[in-house]
């Protein structure tokens, strides 16, 4: 599953939720919406994850149906990276015993290692309101689904300089690519406000995966990696949303 078919998942859902709504008011009772929105994850790596680096941040966009039973279902596609990782010798063969990289036109250029990725999930929840809510669409949230996760090691050489052994089919044999499916959980709070603007969400997220090598050797080791790992990231978890339905009038007019 690659980044472009995942971004398809958001728009079923809201083909699902429909494209006409009745005239309704969030004041009044819980109601039938689509939403789509902007997103951001923020979270530390956890098991075999941590050794490739820091906080991990992910933004994307999310989409999805919420029903009146105020269960709902959501899709979100989210571009991962990290500005550090902690992934050593990895391009070691090619490194001069001053850490440099030899470039294309024999000078010596400083390389950068990244994090980066990408993640598809689609998850069900529901909000659980009350009777103090600012209305009966907005409350906590608990929430969980499949999600797949894609990451590998981004290798940037620093400056305008070219390095032919780290650019094209080259650069698979060290960046050492992995994926899988997994799990994902957040609880939090869900807000849609009366005037329609100040829709938003945060909380905390977590996820888990199981991730294989997509590569079939590294040049570091020679062989290929075979070993299933673990990845987790635990986080906080905030969107920016945009209702989608008819908003009935809140006055009414008598002649």
């Amino acid at each position: 599953m690659r980044l472009a078919k995942l971004i398809r998942l958001p728009i079923l859902l809201l083909l699902l939720a429909g494209a006409a709504y009745p005239q309704v008011s969030l004041r009044d009772s819980s109601i039938r919406m689509g939403s789509v929105g902007i997103a951001y994850r923020g979270g530390l790596p956890g098991a075999d994850l941590a050794g490739r680096g820091g906080w991990i941040s992910q933004i994307g966009a999310e989409g999805g149906v919420k029903f009146r039973s105020n269960w709902y279902l959501q899709a979100s596609v989210m571009y991962l990276f990290s500005d550090s990782t902690a992934v050593a010798g990895i391009i070691d063969p090619l490194l001069t015993p001053g850490g440099f990289v030899i470039a294309d036109n024999g000078t010596l250029a400083e390389v950068q290692l990244l994090l980066s990725g990408a993640s598809g999930a689609f998850t069900a929840g529901r909000i659980f309101s009350w009777k103090g809510a600012v209305n009966p669409n907005s409350g906590f949230f608990a929430e969980a689904g499949l999600q797949y996760l894609e990451h590998r090691v981004r290798i940037r050489t620093i400056g305008e300089t070219s390095v032919a052994a780290l650019t094209g089919p080259y650069r698979k044999g060290y960046d050492r690519l992995r994926s899988g499916i997994g799990l994902r959980q957040a609880v939090g709070y869900r807000h849609f406000a009366n005037n329609g603007y100040a829709n938003f969400v945060i909380g905390l997220d977590f996820s888990q995966h199981l991730t294989w090598s997509r590569r079939s050797i590294d040049f570091v080791t020679g062989a290929a990696d075979t070993r299933r790992r673990t990845d987790l990231i635990s986080g906080i978890y905030a969107a920016w949303i945009f209702p989608l339905f008819t908003r009935a009038p809140d006055r009414i007019y008598y002649f």
